[in-house]
């Protein structure tokens, strides 16, 4: 039997290191492999994120740093290089919902981003 959408969610929000290894490692699979390309995660991103982000993103982002996967088709990103790029995106914008503490808003669903559809990667 499959998770619901919100039980998906719930799972990733709730999930321990084991649960989030199996699921990459099921995508890795699928194709959605790390490119290799991506830069490590540093003591300062953890300490400012923890507490923030769920600890299953923090997990994430120690075991494969800000990476691309897939091709391209999506990837980690560093919080604080594309802050400058948020934050004049959204600049005039009022956003419905509080900022946490750390500057990280908390998505209400999860956000899927789509610049024309293709991946940036050479196929």
């Amino acid at each position: 039997m499959r998770m619901s959408e919100q039980e998906w969610y719930q799972g990733w929000l709730h999930a321990t290191p084991e649960w989030v290894d199996a699921n990459m490692d099921d995508l890795v699979e699928e194709g959605y492999a790390p490119m290799g390309v991506g830069a490590p995660v540093t003591e300062e991103h953890v300490g400012y994120f923890g507490g923030v982000l769920p600890a299953s993103v923090l997990h994430l982002w120690e075991r494969f740093g800000f990476e691309g996967f897939g091709q391209g088709r999506w990837w980690f990103t560093d919080p604080f290089r594309w802050a400058p790029v948020v934050q004049a995106w959204l600049e005039g914008t009022e956003v419905p919902f509080p900022t946490s503490g750390g500057g990280a808003w908390p998505a209400p669903r999860r956000v899927t981003w789509s610049c024309g559809g293709r991946s940036p990667a050479p196929r």
